[in-house]
């Protein structure tokens, strides 16, 4: 496809042809998990550069459930009370507390709220529901300390919205959901995974397939914290969907937007075209990136005030 013709945004284009002077391998799949992380991690340090200035950022670690977590804060100059609590992505098997610097420091500024990442447990070593668990667990002892909201992309997403369901009715329940291209439902048989899924725009079909399975072997398809699609959404606190047009899981972010909607959650809905999966990470390079943070920022300030 010639350039003037193709959906991809010239900001995302430049971008992808800076991080291919990485030289990194061209198919993530074709890699196994360990692999996988290194390059990962390679990629996200290129996406978190520059830092954001005006937000100090330090390293501190916690004991959950017997496992020490290592977790990154990201706090602006004159932060409002409470924490966001940020899942990242990764299919559930890669990424860790350093993997959305870039975001999680643009979130703490726009937010105007201390940002914490979180190294949850990965699958396959830890399979469903252990980062779950531990996701849980640090909003209980986040929550002891004063409003808590939470937020994640793509598999962070996903665990976000699972943990929020598991807490409704108790008292370390987040305020706010912030969550991003997320996967909430297992089919690959969505229109976005037939037009988005073959590689051209990053993650694919096949990616996600092993991902799942990696996560949740065995999983009752019908569970509603591995599947957040299939769960009652009632009682849900005000709720921001993001979905990237040419994403393969672009269909979950609508299918969400839907249910929620059905449910009568206070929710948004914004899907921005011509970016992949993943684009939020690319704040220092590309403004449909940066505008569609401040639209969540703008959500959050409405339900509430800061």
């Amino acid at each position: 496809m010639s350039d003037h013709k193709s959906p991809l945004d010239p900001e995302v284009r430049a971008a992808w042809a800076e991080l291919k002077r990485l030289d990194l391998p061209e198919f993530r799949q074709a890699l196994d998990f360990p692999q996988r992380r290194k390059q990962f991690a390679v990629e996200n340090a290129f996406w978190s550069q520059p830092s954001t200035p005006g937000v100090a950022s330090e390293l501190q670690r916690v004991r959950l459930l017997g496992r020490e977590l290592s977790m990154r804060r990201f706090v602006p100059a004159a932060p409002q009370p409470g924490t966001l609590l940020y899942c990242h992505g990764g299919g559930w098997c890669i990424g860790d507390h350093n993997t959305n610097e870039g975001l999680a420091g643009a979130l703490a500024l726009a937010l105007q709220r201390e940002v914490l990442t979180i190294d949850y447990a990965l699958a396959p070593e830890y399979p469903y529901p252990r980062g779950l668990n531990e996701i849980v667990a640090a909003c209980k002892h986040l929550a002891s300390s004063g409003p808590l909201w939470l937020a994640g992309d793509s598999a962070g997403a996903n665990l976000a919205l699972a943990a929020a369901l598991n807490l409704l009715g108790q008292p370390a329940q987040p305020e706010l959901l912030l969550l991003f291209y997320g996967a909430y439902g297992a089919s690959g048989n969505t229109a976005s995974h037939r037009e988005n899924g073959d590689g051209r725009w990053g993650l694919t079909t096949e990616e996600m397939r092993a991902y799942w399975e990696a996560y949740a072997p065995g999983a009752s398809p019908d569970d509603p914290l591995v599947y957040p699609l299939c769960a009652d959404l009632r009682g849900l606190p005000p709720t921001f969907v993001l979905g990237a047009a040419l994403d393969c899981l672009r269909d979950d972010s609508r299918m969400l937007a839907e249910r929620l909607a059905e449910a009568r959650v206070p929710s948004e809905f914004l899907e921005v075209p011509g970016v992949p999966h993943g684009f939020m990470k690319m704040q220092s390079r590309v403004r449909a990136a940066t505008t569609a943070l401040q639209q969540a920022a703008d959500f959050s300030r409405r339900h509430h005030p800061f």
